[in-house]
């Protein structure tokens, strides 16, 4: 059965009335989905994006979070608009291409990779 907006969870979904939620890539496919879920079992819930879409569900934070400056936005923005976080569902994606695919990849590859070179040091 596909989701429906206003569609009413089953007795398994959790009741997060009360909760903050911050939802990565937020703004389509999956993590839209997601932060619909989210607001329909209850929570108060912001999304991250690079950009922010034309006609947006939630409060969107745009940022790049492959750079620290983009994180530290989300952060900085996440507790103005929430007062504080209870769930985060890291949703954002990126690609990295290796000519071996992805068995060519090395530790270090998967540890400093991203889209706009390497932000974390292993």
């Amino acid at each position: 059965m596909a989701y429906r907006p206003g569609m009413a969870l089953t007795s398994a979904s959790p009741d997060l009335t009360g909760r903050r939620a911050l939802v990565t890539g937020g703004t389509r496919g999956i993590g839209a989905a997601t932060a619909r879920r989210l607001a329909d079992a209850g929570a108060e819930v912001v999304v991250a994006a690079r950009t922010v879409p034309a006609a947006a569900e939630f409060p969107v934070i745009a940022a790049d979070l492959s750079t620290a400056e983009g994180a530290a936005t989300v952060s900085t923005r996440t507790l103005e608009l929430l007062g504080g976080l209870d769930v985060l569902v890291s949703n954002a994606g990126g690609q990295t291409h290796h000519p071996e695919g992805v068995l060519g990849f090395s530790d270090e590859d998967l540890a400093v990779s991203t889209p706009s070179g390497p932000t974390v040091t292993a």
